[in-house]
């Protein structure tokens, strides 16, 4: 574990080293911290969309979570139904395809006839 993020941090450090070399003569003393800052702005702008994402999906999931609370009490003892209405109803609101993957039960061994 240690070792891989050695690697990671082994490219920052290098990466972080170039980009102040760069700034040296802009920024003087200053450079590393402005590496620093420049790498930081640069990794967030990336993740950005990731961003995005995660919060329509969390708005999505919000306005379910009513519909969901509702279909959880009246299938309570029944998961399979469950597992099918909350599908429906999630394709219904996300306004998308979401595939039921049906309920795996625990199923009993079949009982083998007691020997005489």
């Amino acid at each position: 574990m240690l070792s891989l993020l050695g690697v990671a941090v082994g490219a920052a450090y290098h990466v972080v080293s170039a980009f102040a070399q760069v700034l040296a003569p802009l920024a003087g003393g200053l450079a590393t911290a402005a590496a620093i800052v420049g790498c930081t702005m640069a990794v967030r702008l990336l993740l950005l969309p990731l961003s995005y994402y995660a919060i329509r999906g969390q708005a999505s999931q919000a306005r379910l979570l009513p519909q969901a609370r509702a279909l959880q009490k009246r299938h309570a003892g029944q998961p399979d139904q469950l597992q099918r209405e909350l599908a429906a109803a999630a394709a219904a609101v996300l306004q998308c395809h979401v595939p039921a993957v049906p309920v795996s039960t625990p199923r009993r061994p079949p009982e083998r006839p007691a020997r005489p």
